[in-house]
């Protein structure tokens, strides 16, 4: 038997160590420079596809189904105010005021974990939405919400808040592979969004936060809850010049 040499294993295993380092290190450095990049260029350039459309997609194939992808672009002049109005109100109200992320929501969402004992809950801005639709995957998992909050600096550096929600209404799911607020329009009610009623308007935000499990439940209580609650903040919405942000006009 030949004896082993420590001395060139040492050699061997800070040979390896190097290597493994320096894939790392180059791999880190492509991150940053792909993902600064890809920000910088949907500045003007739509996306044509997203990381959770591709999801999706491959989700569809795997079940042996036939791929389908339902989107049509809106632009930000062409969407109804009240949509916007809406969207802004229900899904982030600081939208237009916070930079980065809403610190009060997320220390909110970290004590509920802590107290709760749960890892899931954690409420997201507009752009935070943004971000995952647009780079990242479905999951509820803090590598993903680290990653999610890295791209969200992303975009808030480098797009304007209007640019960041005309990505979002044009990206995010409202369905089992319907994407884009134009194309869910068509979906439920066959009609343009410039054509949608209040109502037909508050259906299409009152889903977001569940919108694969609503579209087979579009009759639920709870749904039907919302849109009321969205519809009334419709009438009642005001804007706060001072503060930037839209709050609802409080009436007895």
């Amino acid at each position: 038997m030949i004896p082993k040499n420590p001395k060139n294993q040492c050699k061997f295993n800070k040979k390896l160590f190097r290597k493994i380092n320096k894939i790392i290190k180059n791999a880190i450095i492509i991150f940053f420079i792909s993902s600064i990049s890809i920000t910088i260029i949907y500045r003007r350039i739509n996306p044509p596809i997203t990381n959770f459309m591709t999801y999706r997609l491959t989700e569809q194939i795997f079940w042996f189904k036939k791929p389908i992808l339902k989107k049509n672009r809106l632009k930000i002049e062409d969407t109804p105010s009240n949509l916007i109005y809406g969207m802004i109100w229900w899904e982030d109200q600081k939208f237009l005021e916070h930079f980065w992320f809403d610190i009060q929501a997320i220390q909110k969402a970290y004590e509920y974990n802590m107290e709760m004992n749960q890892t899931i809950l954690w409420w997201s801005t507009i752009t935070q939405q943004t971000a995952k639709n647009l780079f990242l995957w479905p999951s509820r998992s803090y590598i993903r919400k680290w990653l999610e909050l890295y791209f969200t600096l992303l975009l808030e550096t480098l797009r304007s808040k209007e640019r960041i929600l005309e990505v979002y209404l044009n990206i995010i799911e409202f369905g089992n592979w319907i994407y884009w607020i134009q194309a869910a329009s068509q979906y439920y009610f066959n009609e343009p969004i410039s054509k949608l009623t209040n109502n037909q308007i508050a259906f299409l935000v009152a889903i977001l936060p569940n919108p694969r499990y609503y579209q087979n439940n579009i009759n639920s209580i709870y749904l039907k809850k919302r849109e009321n609650i969205i519809i009334n903040s419709l009438y009642k919405m005001k804007w706060n010049k001072d503060n930037k942000v839209f709050v609802r006009e409080i009436k007895d």
